[in-house]
């Protein structure tokens, strides 16, 4: 498990400008959720939920939190 530090497979250090790495973070190592059919039968399963890591996990719970958060606060 990887709660509460970078997956190995994470930018870390600094870019060529000299910006930190990463700039925004989420969870993405070993996130268990719901699967497309192909995905399923390409592990060989015939299961909705799978466990998975890597941007294609971490992106929805991103998106999701950002928009939750502009929801919250709102411009005066």
């Amino acid at each position: 498990a990887t709660g509460g530090t970078p997956s190995s497979f994470s930018s870390l250090g600094l870019t060529g400008d000299l910006l930190f790495k990463p700039q925004i973070s989420g969870i993405g190592g070993y996130v268990y959720s719901t699967v497309s059919s192909f995905t399923a039968q390409q592990q060989q399963s015939s299961a909705a939920y799978a466990t998975l890591s890597g941007t294609s996990m971490a992106t929805p719970y991103v998106a999701g939190k950002q928009k939750i958060d502009n929801f919250k606060i709102k411009p005066l």
